[in-house]
């Protein structure tokens, strides 16, 4: 039986390539890694569907919802925490579910990562994940190497800075579906063969993990 999850965002842009780069261990130590996914969502879209903003159906807010990729992507860089504490909160949507929230985690390594989930601030802003090390820096937004100082390295970006960045603002409509359909023709590529797709389930089961226990240990 094959199972697989569409994570395309392990794909996207520039994201292979820092994955590339973590494991050759070419960015020396990694000290500290902030993601922030920090959209807005307005009131009609908690309003378009009686299943939004609950527990039962969406089983969360910001974090099991919008920021869901990135954990996973967080997670395919860094691993799994080893402990983490979150403080989550609702300020701007009637539901039941948060729409803000910040976590601290604290990895094997000594890594301290930061994780920031949010449906409530606007106008909304592109995904961010920067990594500090002892190398020096880069940061990703929207999967796209924006900022990079590593000494003795070149950014490695294919694709620099783009003017269509998704800004995170209240519209959930995507654009660009070039990566899903990546993830749809290796699933059935792997139905065809019998081999494990590129994200299998057990991989993914990592990141909703991630997620339970955020919402497991808050303060």
């Amino acid at each position: 039986m094959n199972f697989g999850v569409a994570y395309q965002r392990r794909y996207s842009s520039d994201n292979p390539i820092v994955k590339s780069l973590i494991e050759e261990n070419k960015l020396g130590k990694i000290i500290s890694v902030d993601l922030a996914v920090k959209n807005y969502r307005d009131d009609a879209y908690y309003n378009s569907a009686a299943y939004r903003g609950t527990y039962k159906i969406d089983g969360g807010g910001p974090f099991i919802q919008q920021a869901s990729h990135y954990i996973d992507l967080y997670y395919w860089y860094f691993g799994k925490p080893d402990k983490l504490v979150s403080k989550l909160a609702t300020f701007v949507h009637n539901i039941e579910v948060e729409d803000h929230g910040a976590v601290i985690c604290v990895h094997p390594s000594g890594m301290i990562g930061t994780i920031t989930a949010s449906t409530a601030t606007k106008p909304g802003f592109p995904a961010k994940m920067e990594i500090y090390c002892d190398k020096g820096y880069l940061i990703l937004e929207n999967d796209v190497i924006t900022h990079w100082d590593m000494e003795g390295l070149e950014n490695p970006s294919v694709q620099g800075p783009t003017k269509n960045m998704h800004t995170g603002s209240s519209s959930a409509f995507v654009n660009d579906t070039a990566n899903h359909e990546f993830v749809i023709k290796d699933f059935i590529k792997a139905i065809k063969t019998g081999k494990d797709p590129l994200i299998t389930g057990e991989s993914a089961r990592n990141a909703t993990e991630i997620i339970l226990d955020i919402y497991k240990n808050q303060f």
